[in-house]
């Protein structure tokens, strides 16, 4: 049985409408799965060249862990999504279910011709992802007076985390951390 989703319609500037459906538990998946590589990857790119596979483990399984409990629904993990890459793929899978056919270099299409804020708004307005919707009649439950009053999510992600593990296995951080951490930080 195919419960009904909400759905909106976005008219694109060539005229052609698309609609918009909410995200189902498929589409959450592989968003999360999307999220939960990007900070592994980040955390790979943040381990010295010549660190040994012991050292390299030890450095990986506390990242891999904070990987695996972050969520599409915590600020940590939204935040990795607000990227080209997590913008498209937020775009796609919320256009996947209504036109079948989509593909994500047409969503990469839309984000680069500056189309996204089309989409993003009613995205975050069906799904209720208040960090993409610019409505303010809907603002979130934790956050009552909308995204602008919520809390600065932690820094403890997968860098620090690496940058600690460093510290602990060589007493300094790393050249290559400290990079990877200031350019994640732009997302």
């Amino acid at each position: 049985m195919n419960a009904t989703r909400e759905t909106d319609i976005v008219e694109v500037d060539s005229g052609k409408e698309y609609t918009v459906s909410a995200l189902g538990l498929m589409e959450l998946e592989s968003l999360e799965t999307y999220i939960q590589g990007r900070i592994i990857n980040a955390g790979r790119t943040s381990i010295p060249d010549d660190a040994t596979p012991e050292v390299e483990e030890r450095m990986m399984q506390p990242v891999i862990a904070y990987a695996m409990n972050t969520s599409i629904t915590d600020d940590n993990g939204f935040k990795q999504l607000m990227n080209f890459g997590g913008i498209i793929r937020l775009i796609y899978y919320s256009l996947k279910r209504e036109h079948p056919d989509i593909t994500l270099e047409k969503c990469r299409e839309f984000v680069v011709s500056g189309e996204q804020l089309k989409f993003l708004s009613p995205i975050g307005r069906i799904n209720k992802l208040q960090y993409v919707s610019k409505d303010k009649d809907t603002p979130n439950q934790k956050h009552p007076k909308g995204p602008e009053n919520r809390p600065v999510p932690d820094s403890a992600g997968p860098n620090r985390i690496v940058r600690d593990a460093t510290e602990r296995d060589s007493g300094v951080v790393s050249e290559s951390a400290s990079r990877v951490s200031e350019s994640n930080g732009a997302g």
